[in-house]
């Protein structure tokens, strides 16, 4: 994802600063299909990284039904045996057991939200810690 969106940067910069050798060399017609093919792999790679995401993120859904499902089995045991547990803290402890799963895909969410924004913070970082001219 991050790398093939450098790549094509970069890739565009090299365009950009050799235009007049492009147009000069009649390669622009080269130039214009790499660069397609690279767009073109980028948006594949996204297209992937969406995919992993969205089914990272339906794991997470499950595995919180899952745990919802195996502790409404147990309480359900310890009610029916007469345990000293009530009807009203199993649904209480169900409802935290969904928001804590909740939070978790909000967690994950966003660990890939700042993954993916990485790269532009490293290099706006680069770019504040230039020398200039002010000093």
């Amino acid at each position: 994802g991050s790398e093939s969106l450098s790549q094509l940067y970069e890739y565009a910069r090299e365009m950009v600063e050799n235009y007049k050798l492009i147009l000069d060399t009649f390669t622009r017609g080269k130039y214009s299909k790499n660069f397609e093919e690279r767009v073109h792999e980028y948006r594949n790679a996204c297209r992937s990284n969406a995919v992993l995401q969205l089914h990272v993120k339906s794991v997470l859904e499950w595995v919180t039904v899952f745990f919802v499902s195996i502790y409404l089995i147990i309480a359900g045991w310890q009610l029916l045996d007469g345990d000293e547990i009530e009807l009203g803290i199993i649904l209480a402890n169900m409802g935290i057991i969904k928001s804590l799963g909740s939070a978790w895909t909000g967690i994950y969410e966003i660990a890939v939200e700042t993954q993916r924004l990485l790269p532009e913070v490293v290099s706006l970082v680069m770019i504040m810690n230039m020398p200039n001219d002010f000093a």
